[in-house]
Protein backbone atom coordinates (compact mmCIF):
# COMPACT_ATOMS: atom_id res chain seq x y z
CA UNK A 1 0.00 0.00 0.00
CA UNK A 2 1.41 3.47 -1.13
CA UNK A 3 1.90 6.03 1.89
CA UNK A 4 -0.24 8.49 2.71
CA UNK A 5 0.60 11.95 0.96
CA UNK A 6 1.47 14.57 3.58
CA UNK A 7 -0.27 18.08 3.25
CA UNK A 8 0.84 20.57 5.86
CA UNK A 9 -1.20 23.25 6.72
CA UNK A 10 0.01 26.66 8.73
CA UNK A 11 -1.32 29.66 10.27
CA UNK A 12 -0.13 31.19 13.39
CA UNK A 13 -3.31 30.98 15.30
CA UNK A 14 -5.31 28.10 13.95
CA UNK A 15 -8.81 29.32 12.67
CA UNK A 16 -12.33 27.55 11.72
CA UNK A 17 -10.60 27.49 8.47
CA UNK A 18 -7.90 25.92 8.70
CA UNK A 19 -10.01 23.19 10.59
CA UNK A 20 -12.65 22.93 8.09
CA UNK A 21 -9.94 22.72 5.58
CA UNK A 22 -8.17 20.07 7.26
CA UNK A 23 -11.08 17.58 8.13
CA UNK A 24 -12.42 17.65 4.52
CA UNK A 25 -8.88 16.85 3.00
CA UNK A 26 -8.93 13.64 5.67
CA UNK A 27 -12.31 12.70 4.55
CA UNK A 28 -11.70 13.16 1.13
CA UNK A 29 -8.66 11.44 0.16
CA UNK A 30 -5.61 9.35 1.67
CA UNK A 31 -4.17 12.28 3.05
CA UNK A 32 -2.01 12.80 6.31
CA UNK A 33 -2.96 16.41 7.72
CA UNK A 34 -0.05 17.85 9.45
CA UNK A 35 -1.26 21.60 11.25
CA UNK A 36 1.89 23.93 12.09
CA UNK A 37 0.94 26.70 14.77
CA UNK A 38 2.41 29.16 16.61
CA UNK A 39 -0.13 28.94 19.61
CA UNK A 40 -4.24 27.76 19.62
CA UNK A 41 -7.07 28.72 20.71
CA UNK A 42 -9.25 27.20 18.29
CA UNK A 43 -12.85 25.96 18.35
CA UNK A 44 -12.55 22.88 16.73
CA UNK A 45 -10.92 19.73 18.61
CA UNK A 46 -7.74 19.56 16.74
CA UNK A 47 -7.15 16.45 17.72
CA UNK A 48 -10.24 15.03 15.57
CA UNK A 49 -9.19 17.13 12.33
CA UNK A 50 -5.44 16.76 12.19
CA UNK A 51 -3.43 13.94 11.92
CA UNK A 52 -0.41 15.51 13.07
CA UNK A 53 0.85 18.97 15.27
CA UNK A 54 3.43 20.71 15.80
CA UNK A 55 3.93 24.10 17.51
CA UNK A 56 6.77 26.11 16.07
CA UNK A 57 6.89 28.32 18.94
CA UNK A 58 10.58 28.61 20.03
CA UNK A 59 10.42 30.52 23.45
CA UNK A 60 9.34 27.19 25.20
CA UNK A 61 12.82 25.16 24.31
CA UNK A 62 15.12 28.14 25.46
CA UNK A 63 13.89 27.77 29.32
CA UNK A 64 17.38 25.24 30.05
CA UNK A 65 19.69 27.29 27.76
CA UNK A 66 22.15 29.15 29.43
CA UNK A 67 21.17 33.48 30.44
CA UNK A 68 23.74 34.99 27.96
CA UNK A 69 22.25 32.54 25.03
CA UNK A 70 18.74 33.39 26.18
CA UNK A 71 19.90 37.23 26.11
CA UNK A 72 20.78 36.81 22.98
CA UNK A 73 17.47 35.65 21.70
CA UNK A 74 15.61 38.47 23.69
CA UNK A 75 17.79 41.07 21.60
CA UNK A 76 17.24 39.14 18.02
CA UNK A 77 14.09 38.80 16.26
CA UNK A 78 12.19 35.25 17.48
CA UNK A 79 10.50 35.15 14.68
CA UNK A 80 14.70 33.77 12.90
CA UNK A 81 14.03 30.99 15.57
CA UNK A 82 10.41 30.20 15.22
CA UNK A 83 11.38 30.23 11.30
CA UNK A 84 14.18 27.23 11.78
CA UNK A 85 11.87 25.03 13.29
CA UNK A 86 8.81 25.02 11.52
CA UNK A 87 10.98 24.80 8.39
CA UNK A 88 13.32 22.28 9.86
CA UNK A 89 10.40 20.37 11.16
CA UNK A 90 8.54 20.80 7.35
CA UNK A 91 11.76 19.29 5.34
CA UNK A 92 11.51 16.32 7.65
CA UNK A 93 7.99 14.78 6.55
CA UNK A 94 7.49 12.05 4.58
CA UNK A 95 6.05 12.10 1.58
CA UNK A 96 5.67 15.92 1.52
CA UNK A 97 4.00 17.15 -1.52
CA UNK A 98 2.76 20.58 0.07
CA UNK A 99 2.39 23.48 2.12
CA UNK A 100 -1.31 25.33 2.63
CA UNK A 101 -0.38 28.76 4.17
CA UNK A 102 -3.50 30.65 5.54
CA UNK A 103 -2.86 34.29 6.86
CA UNK A 104 -2.38 36.62 8.32
CA UNK A 105 0.57 37.08 8.79
CA UNK A 106 1.91 35.87 5.36
CA UNK A 107 5.62 35.86 6.78
CA UNK A 108 4.40 32.26 7.50
CA UNK A 109 3.70 31.81 3.65
CA UNK A 110 7.24 33.43 2.82
CA UNK A 111 8.90 31.90 4.84
CA UNK A 112 8.33 28.51 2.90
CA UNK A 113 8.23 30.05 -0.83
CA UNK A 114 12.18 31.58 0.26
CA UNK A 115 13.18 28.05 2.10
CA UNK A 116 11.53 26.27 -1.81
CA UNK A 117 10.90 23.17 0.80
CA UNK A 118 7.46 22.00 -2.12
CA UNK A 119 4.87 23.08 -3.92
CA UNK A 120 3.30 26.12 -1.68
CA UNK A 121 -0.14 27.96 -1.56
CA UNK A 122 -0.81 31.21 0.02
CA UNK A 123 -4.44 31.64 1.48
CA UNK A 124 -4.87 35.46 2.67
CA UNK A 125 -8.29 34.98 4.96
CA UNK A 126 -8.47 39.13 4.88
CA UNK A 127 -6.39 40.67 1.87
CA UNK A 128 -4.49 43.28 4.18
CA UNK A 129 -4.40 46.08 1.74
CA UNK A 130 -7.78 45.48 -0.12
CA UNK A 131 -9.51 44.47 3.20
CA UNK A 132 -7.80 47.78 4.91
CA UNK A 133 -6.08 49.75 2.76
CA UNK A 134 -2.47 50.09 1.98
CA UNK A 135 -1.85 52.88 4.01
CA UNK A 136 -3.78 51.02 7.31
CA UNK A 137 -0.86 48.11 6.87
CA UNK A 138 2.80 47.42 8.57
CA UNK A 139 5.68 48.05 5.78
CA UNK A 140 6.61 44.66 6.43
CA UNK A 141 3.47 42.61 6.19
CA UNK A 142 2.43 44.68 3.22
CA UNK A 143 6.21 43.60 1.14
CA UNK A 144 5.37 39.71 2.50
CA UNK A 145 1.67 39.67 1.37
CA UNK A 146 2.76 40.98 -2.35
CA UNK A 147 5.60 38.77 -2.27
CA UNK A 148 3.57 35.73 -1.48
CA UNK A 149 1.03 37.01 -3.89
CA UNK A 150 3.65 36.79 -6.83
CA UNK A 151 5.72 33.97 -5.71
CA UNK A 152 3.23 31.53 -4.23
CA UNK A 153 2.53 28.17 -6.67
CA UNK A 154 -0.91 29.06 -6.55
CA UNK A 155 -3.39 31.41 -4.31
CA UNK A 156 -6.78 30.38 -2.05
CA UNK A 157 -8.63 33.25 -1.36
CA UNK A 158 -12.59 33.42 -0.25
CA UNK A 159 -13.49 36.77 -2.06
CA UNK A 160 -14.25 37.21 -5.48
CA UNK A 161 -11.78 38.11 -8.57
CA UNK A 162 -12.24 42.11 -7.30
CA UNK A 163 -10.15 41.38 -4.54
CA UNK A 164 -6.85 40.12 -6.83
CA UNK A 165 -7.74 43.12 -9.53
CA UNK A 166 -7.04 45.31 -6.72
CA UNK A 167 -3.60 44.16 -6.63
CA UNK A 168 -2.98 44.62 -9.91
CA UNK A 169 -4.20 47.58 -10.52
CA UNK A 170 -2.27 49.06 -7.03
CA UNK A 171 0.91 46.98 -7.28
CA UNK A 172 1.39 45.22 -10.57
CA UNK A 173 1.31 41.87 -8.69
CA UNK A 174 -0.28 38.60 -9.77
CA UNK A 175 -0.68 35.10 -8.73
CA UNK A 176 0.53 32.59 -10.72
CA UNK A 177 -2.65 30.83 -10.15
CA UNK A 178 -5.75 31.93 -7.89
CA UNK A 179 -8.78 29.64 -6.54
CA UNK A 180 -11.56 30.97 -4.40
CA UNK A 181 -12.96 29.11 -1.48
CA UNK A 182 -15.30 30.67 0.45
CA UNK A 183 -15.78 28.90 3.92
CA UNK A 184 -18.41 26.36 3.37
CA UNK A 185 -21.04 24.75 5.89
CA UNK A 186 -19.75 21.60 7.72
CA UNK A 187 -22.00 19.21 7.70
CA UNK A 188 -21.40 17.71 11.44
CA UNK A 189 -23.08 21.16 12.52
CA UNK A 190 -26.17 20.49 10.75
CA UNK A 191 -29.08 21.18 12.97
CA UNK A 192 -32.44 19.15 11.67
CA UNK A 193 -35.67 21.42 11.64
CA UNK A 194 -35.96 22.96 15.26
CA UNK A 195 -38.71 24.42 17.01
CA UNK A 196 -38.88 28.21 16.82
CA UNK A 197 -39.15 30.59 19.69
CA UNK A 198 -42.22 31.78 18.80
CA UNK A 199 -45.09 31.60 16.10
CA UNK A 200 -43.25 33.70 12.90
CA UNK A 201 -47.16 35.14 12.54
CA UNK A 202 -47.10 35.91 15.84
CA UNK A 203 -43.05 37.46 16.91
CA UNK A 204 -40.41 37.36 14.49
CA UNK A 205 -36.38 37.05 15.55
CA UNK A 206 -33.68 37.89 13.68
CA UNK A 207 -30.33 36.64 15.32
CA UNK A 208 -26.73 38.26 14.29
CA UNK A 209 -23.48 36.05 14.83
CA UNK A 210 -19.83 37.87 14.06
CA UNK A 211 -18.02 41.36 15.18
CA UNK A 212 -20.41 44.38 16.43
CA UNK A 213 -17.82 47.03 17.37
CA UNK A 214 -19.85 50.29 15.59
CA UNK A 215 -16.08 51.94 14.85
CA UNK A 216 -15.24 48.86 13.13
CA UNK A 217 -18.30 49.70 10.32
CA UNK A 218 -20.30 46.96 12.49
CA UNK A 219 -23.42 49.19 13.67
CA UNK A 220 -26.01 46.57 14.76
CA UNK A 221 -27.42 49.26 17.84
CA UNK A 222 -28.80 51.03 14.18
CA UNK A 223 -30.01 48.20 12.50
CA UNK A 224 -31.89 47.19 15.91
CA UNK A 225 -34.01 50.15 16.68
CA UNK A 226 -35.28 49.83 12.82
CA UNK A 227 -36.11 46.26 13.95
CA UNK A 228 -37.49 47.47 17.10
CA UNK A 229 -40.16 49.66 15.38
CA UNK A 230 -41.09 46.71 13.20
CA UNK A 231 -41.81 44.64 16.40
CA UNK A 232 -38.97 42.52 15.25
CA UNK A 233 -36.58 41.19 18.32
CA UNK A 234 -32.77 41.14 17.25
CA UNK A 235 -30.66 38.84 19.04
CA UNK A 236 -27.08 39.37 18.78
CA UNK A 237 -24.00 36.61 19.68
CA UNK A 238 -20.96 38.84 19.32
CA UNK A 239 -17.77 37.45 18.22
CA UNK A 240 -15.19 35.74 21.51
CA UNK A 241 -12.92 38.37 21.27
CA UNK A 242 -14.98 41.48 21.55
CA UNK A 243 -13.74 43.87 23.63
CA UNK A 244 -15.31 44.54 27.27
CA UNK A 245 -16.03 48.26 26.11
CA UNK A 246 -17.61 47.19 23.24
CA UNK A 247 -20.01 44.78 24.85
CA UNK A 248 -20.66 47.57 27.78
CA UNK A 249 -22.03 50.15 24.98
CA UNK A 250 -24.32 47.40 23.47
CA UNK A 251 -25.79 46.44 27.11
CA UNK A 252 -26.78 50.22 27.42
CA UNK A 253 -28.69 50.03 24.36
CA UNK A 254 -30.26 46.64 25.45
CA UNK A 255 -31.72 48.52 28.68
CA UNK A 256 -33.26 51.19 25.93
CA UNK A 257 -34.40 48.93 23.22
CA UNK A 258 -36.35 45.69 24.68
CA UNK A 259 -36.12 43.87 21.34
CA UNK A 260 -32.36 43.91 21.37
CA UNK A 261 -31.08 41.28 23.15
CA UNK A 262 -27.28 40.66 23.50
CA UNK A 263 -26.49 36.93 24.63
CA UNK A 264 -23.07 35.79 25.66
CA UNK A 265 -20.38 34.49 23.00
CA UNK A 266 -21.24 30.97 21.89
CA UNK A 267 -18.55 28.22 20.79
CA UNK A 268 -18.20 28.10 16.85
CA UNK A 269 -19.45 24.30 16.93
CA UNK A 270 -22.37 25.01 19.35
CA UNK A 271 -23.92 28.26 17.83
CA UNK A 272 -25.66 26.48 15.22
CA UNK A 273 -28.19 24.26 17.91
CA UNK A 274 -28.13 27.67 19.87
CA UNK A 275 -29.49 29.68 17.22
CA UNK A 276 -31.89 27.70 15.06
CA UNK A 277 -34.56 29.15 17.15
CA UNK A 278 -34.74 32.07 15.76
CA UNK A 279 -36.26 32.64 12.41
CA UNK A 280 -33.86 34.47 10.24
CA UNK A 281 -29.77 35.00 10.20
CA UNK A 282 -29.22 38.36 9.20
CA UNK A 283 -25.89 40.17 7.43
CA UNK A 284 -26.19 43.78 7.23
CA UNK A 285 -25.29 46.95 7.96
CA UNK A 286 -25.75 50.59 7.34
CA UNK A 287 -24.06 52.29 4.64
CA UNK A 288 -20.51 53.74 6.15
CA UNK A 289 -18.15 56.40 4.89
CA UNK A 290 -15.21 54.35 4.55
CA UNK A 291 -14.07 53.50 1.33
CA UNK A 292 -11.76 50.57 3.06
CA UNK A 293 -14.44 49.39 4.72
CA UNK A 294 -17.39 49.14 1.78
CA UNK A 295 -14.55 47.68 -0.48
CA UNK A 296 -14.06 45.09 2.28
CA UNK A 297 -17.51 44.56 2.95
CA UNK A 298 -18.54 44.76 -1.26
CA UNK A 299 -16.23 41.29 -1.38
CA UNK A 300 -16.64 39.98 2.23
CA UNK A 301 -17.71 36.60 3.13
CA UNK A 302 -16.97 34.51 6.20
CA UNK A 303 -18.98 32.03 8.39
CA UNK A 304 -21.89 34.27 8.82
CA UNK A 305 -23.85 32.63 6.28
CA UNK A 306 -22.36 28.59 6.71
CA UNK A 307 -23.63 29.06 10.70
CA UNK A 308 -27.12 30.65 9.56
CA UNK A 309 -27.49 27.62 7.03
CA UNK A 310 -25.92 24.98 9.42
CA UNK A 311 -28.59 26.13 12.05
CA UNK A 312 -31.12 26.06 9.04
CA UNK A 313 -32.30 29.54 9.11
CA UNK A 314 -33.12 31.53 5.65
CA UNK A 315 -30.74 34.43 5.34
CA UNK A 316 -31.71 38.22 4.98
CA UNK A 317 -28.58 39.64 3.10
CA UNK A 318 -28.12 43.41 2.05
CA UNK A 319 -27.01 43.93 -1.64
CA UNK A 320 -24.52 45.82 -0.57
CA UNK A 321 -22.06 43.07 0.48
CA UNK A 322 -22.33 41.72 -3.43
CA UNK A 323 -19.87 38.53 -3.37
CA UNK A 324 -21.95 36.93 -0.43
CA UNK A 325 -25.35 37.94 -1.33
CA UNK A 326 -24.32 36.53 -4.70
CA UNK A 327 -23.91 33.48 -2.79
CA UNK A 328 -26.77 33.64 -1.05
CA UNK A 329 -29.06 33.92 -4.54
CA UNK A 330 -27.10 31.34 -6.17
CA UNK A 331 -28.22 28.42 -3.46
CA UNK A 332 -31.61 30.04 -3.03
CA UNK A 333 -31.09 30.44 0.82
CA UNK A 334 -32.84 33.22 1.61
CA UNK A 335 -33.33 36.70 0.07
CA UNK A 336 -31.25 40.04 -0.82
CA UNK A 337 -32.52 43.27 0.18
CA UNK A 338 -31.33 46.95 -0.16
CA UNK A 339 -30.57 48.56 3.43
CA UNK A 340 -33.30 51.21 2.82
CA UNK A 341 -35.82 48.29 2.78
CA UNK A 342 -34.69 47.36 6.24
CA UNK A 343 -37.54 50.02 7.13
CA UNK A 344 -40.30 48.03 5.90
CA UNK A 345 -39.06 44.29 6.65
CA UNK A 346 -41.96 43.08 8.22
CA UNK A 347 -43.56 43.82 5.20
CA UNK A 348 -41.86 41.70 3.09
CA UNK A 349 -41.44 39.04 5.43
CA UNK A 350 -45.16 38.86 5.32
CA UNK A 351 -45.54 38.15 1.70
CA UNK A 352 -43.22 34.92 2.08
CA UNK A 353 -44.01 31.55 2.28
CA UNK A 354 -41.49 30.81 5.06
CA UNK A 355 -42.18 27.12 5.29
CA UNK A 356 -40.86 26.96 1.38
CA UNK A 357 -37.90 29.22 1.83
CA UNK A 358 -36.75 27.11 5.20
CA UNK A 359 -36.68 24.07 2.88
CA UNK A 360 -34.82 25.77 0.18
CA UNK A 361 -31.63 26.00 2.95
CA UNK A 362 -31.59 22.52 3.69
CA UNK A 363 -30.66 22.03 0.28
CA UNK A 364 -28.24 25.44 0.19
CA UNK A 365 -26.54 24.13 2.85
CA UNK A 366 -25.85 20.46 1.15
CA UNK A 367 -24.82 21.82 -2.15
CA UNK A 368 -22.52 24.81 -0.37
CA UNK A 369 -20.99 21.69 1.93
CA UNK A 370 -17.30 20.88 3.04
CA UNK A 371 -17.61 17.92 1.58
CA UNK A 372 -18.64 19.19 -1.73
CA UNK A 373 -16.56 22.45 -1.69
CA UNK A 374 -13.27 20.35 -0.39
CA UNK A 375 -13.34 18.48 -3.86
CA UNK A 376 -12.82 21.79 -6.20
CA UNK A 377 -9.40 22.78 -3.32
CA UNK A 378 -8.01 19.44 -4.27
CA UNK A 379 -8.68 20.00 -8.14
CA UNK A 380 -7.04 23.11 -7.31
CA UNK A 381 -3.95 21.16 -5.40
CA UNK A 382 -3.91 18.89 -8.83
CA UNK A 383 -3.57 21.65 -11.15
CA UNK A 384 -0.40 23.22 -9.25
CA UNK A 385 0.97 19.77 -10.15
CA UNK A 386 1.36 18.24 -6.70
CA UNK A 387 -1.23 15.44 -5.97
Amino acid sequence: MPEKRTIVLIQEVPSVRIAKIGKGLIRAGDFNIVICYLKTVSQYPTEKVFTQKFCYDFIPWISGLPFETIKGVIHNRLDLFDRERLLKYIRNLKNLYLVHAISPPPKLCRWVIESEVCTTVFDQYDLLAQSYGKDRVRSKDLKDELFCIENADGMVHKGPAEELEFYYKEFRVSPASDFTFPDPCDEDLFVPPAKKISSISKEVHFVYVGGISRDAGYDLIKVGEMLSRQGIHLHIYPAPNTSPSVLKEYLKHQKENTMLHLHAPVAYLDLPSEISKYHFGIYLFPPSDDENFMRKMRTASGNKIPSYWEAGLPVIIAKDLEYSANIVKEYDGGFVIKIEELENIRELIGQIDYEEMSKKVFSARERFSLSKKILELISFYEKLGSI
